[in-house]
This record gives C-alpha cells, structure tokens and sequence, in this order.
C-alpha cells in the first residue's frame, strides 16, 4: 500500500489531509481508525470553490457515495464508530447499503433551520446523521447530559418532568437523538469567506461531540474523516430545486411578489450588497435585484418571486478627532467623534420559469 500524501496542517493533536477523498483513503491501512465521519456535498447544484459538480444524476450519486462509504467502512476498526451527515433523502440509501455490513445504532435528527420554504413540501428544517459501529457494539460511549431548559426571562425550569425531578441526574439530562443546539445561526458580515464560516460552525460543532461522546481520549487514535466541500465568498447564491435550462439576458427576469397562476421552480436565491460600490438604501436594492435577476438568469429562468428583502448590520464606521493645548501646568483636551453604521441589504427568492398560457 503506498504512503499517504503529505498533510497540509498538523500539531501535535493530528493531521489534516486535502485531496480526493477516495484517493487518500485508499491508502490508509485496514481496520486502523476509530471514527470515521463524513459531511459530503448534498447534490443540490452549489457552486463550490473546487469547481466540482454539484449537480449529477441520483444514481451516480448514491454510487459514488457507496464508494467512500465502503472505504470508510474498510478502515474502521472493529468497535469504531461511522458517522454520516447529509439530507433525509440520501441517507436513506446510504443507511440502506451501511445495514448489510454495519450494526445501526442511530438515526440522528439534527434540527436546521437554514433554508427557505418551499412550494408544495414541508418546511425542510432538518438534517440527519447515521450512526454505525462496527461489531455487535462500540469501543466507546460516553453520552453528554445537557443543562435542564430554563426560561430566558425568569430562569425558571421550562419542564417539570412528570414529578421526577428529584430522581434525575444532577448534571442534566441524556443526550437524545434529536439535536436541537447545533444550529449554530452566526452570521459575520465584514470580509470574506462569511458563508462558508457559517455553513460550517455546524459541522465544527458536530465533530466536537462526537469526539466527546464516542472518543474522549480513553483509547486509541483519532483520525476524523470528513468530506467538505467550501463555499466560495459571494454576495450571491443559489440551491437547484428544479429543471435549469439554457441561460438567458437578466433583462428578460421579471420580478413578482406573488405567485404567477403557472410556473415551475427552478432554484432558491440569496443576494446582498456586499461589496458593491452602492451607498443609498435604493442604490443597494438595485444591486441586490440586480443579482438576483443575474442568478436566474443563469438558470434560465424567466421570473424571480421575493420572498424577502431586509437590512443586515456590517457593523460601522467611525471618524474622530481631538486637539490639545497646554498653558503652563494646565493641560486642556478638546475632541469629537462620529459613528455610522454600515448597513448590507439583502434579499432572498426562488427563481421560476413562468409558464406563458
């Protein structure tokens, strides 16, 4: 078997690895990891800075996620555990393939409410996380008890617990499969690479708890596989929900505020006015729609219907000054200061080809 590349990054906890992941697994020897997690691309048609595709047919997906899967499952070491984060929909094949060769232990719901709504389906405000062992049962499990809920205002228990109260560990509750306190909404407005830090707070957080939980640092050695892929800094984006077809001139995007009688859905949109020259609020939502109207272009989409338009704070700007005289002993200090806030507009949509009757 031949070496594994060089890590771009290490300290004395580990090393990281960029590169394909089936090449570089190929080289990790049998049955030497202890956990293995993997955060694939969700075939929705994103644009990543690695330029790959997003957007592939369902059956090569599911094949290609098989083929990572059963390399991850080749270097498990018996009793290590396998994690996969990804949508409902694809993790029910890959939950399928994994229950022919591993024990199921989890389906976790990992509560998210990052996406639009969109027509005709339920509001999608969750992701799920498969949770496999390799053998009849894990190396290791140490669950996390959270904090019991209190109320915001006055502090109070949110729950009474059924009248258990006093037979129910001091140091919180068991962890659940359900996760409600991933969600990790920060959003940084100044400088680039915004939304790729928010996408993935969630995931960093994730891995902390399955190193607290199914590691500590009680056996063994950690090597944390996961498959990200960057969101490239933009002041726009948008996820494929439908048919995309041959681009066209934005002149011919009409905007709507509410739903043409017949159209199809074809992508959801997000837009600023970062890093535009525009100084008005009315010069910023030109440049916003501007965008907007771009991204379905692209598509090939003739319409955009707003379903929302909103100031974002980019923190501010501040000017000052101040002059000093001094008169023998006596030393006085005159000053000023000015502070602005700076403000982003930013508007969200779905891109819709509107059916002409």
């Amino acid at each position: 078997m031949t070496m594994i590349p060089k890590a771009v990054f290490q300290t004395s906890l580990g090393r990281l690895y960029e590169g394909d992941c089936l090449e570089i697994l190929s080289k990790v020897p049998d049955e030497s990891v202890d956990l293995t997690f993997a955060d694939p691309p969700f075939n929705l048609g994103k644009l990543y800075a690695s330029k790959i595709n997003d957007a592939i047919k369902e059956e090569k997906y599911i094949e290609w996620c098989k083929a990572w899967a059963s390399e991850m499952i080749r270097v498990l070491a018996p009793g290590g555990s396998l994690f996969i984060y990804n949508l409902p929909r694809w993790n029910l094949a890959i939950g399928s393939f994994l229950m022919e060769r591993l024990t199921f232990r989890h389906w976790i719901t990992v509560d998210m409410k990052y996406s639009l709504p969109i027509q005709g389906r339920l509001y999608p405000a969750n992701y799920s996380l498969l949770y496999f062992c390799k053998g009849k049962k894990p190396r290791a499990f140490h669950p996390d008890r959270l904090p019991l809920k209190t109320c915001r205002h006055c502090g109070g228990e949110l729950q009474d617990y059924g009248g258990y109260k006093d037979k129910m560990n001091p140091h919180g509750v068991n962890l659940s499969d359900v996760w409600t306190d991933i969600d990790v909404m920060v959003v940084f407005e100044s400088g680039h690479g915004d939304q790729a830090l928010r996408d993935w707070l969630p995931i960093a957080k994730t891995g902390v708890r399955l190193y607290a939980v199914w590691m500590k640092i009680s056996f063994g050695l950690l090597v944390g596989f996961a498959i990200l892929g960057a969101v490239g800094c933009s002041s726009s984006s948008h996820v494929v929900v439908g048919r995309a077809r041959p681009p066209i001139s934005p002149d011919d995007v009409r905007l709507y505020l509410h739903p043409p009688t017949k159209y199809e859905e074809v992508a959801l949109l997000d837009a600023s006015s970062k890093n535009s020259w525009a100084v008005t609020d009315q010069g910023k939502t030109d440049k916003v729609i501007e965008r907007l109207k771009k991204q379905a272009a692209a598509l090939g989409a003739n319409g955009v219907l707003i379903s929302g338009l909103s100031n974002q704070s980019a923190g501010s700007v501040s000017v000052g000054s101040a002059t000093a005289n001094s008169y023998g002993h006596t030393a006085t200090a005159f000053g000023t200061g000015f502070s602005a806030p700076i403000m982003l507009k930013e508007a969200s949509g779905m891109a819709i080809f509107v059916i002409q009757e």
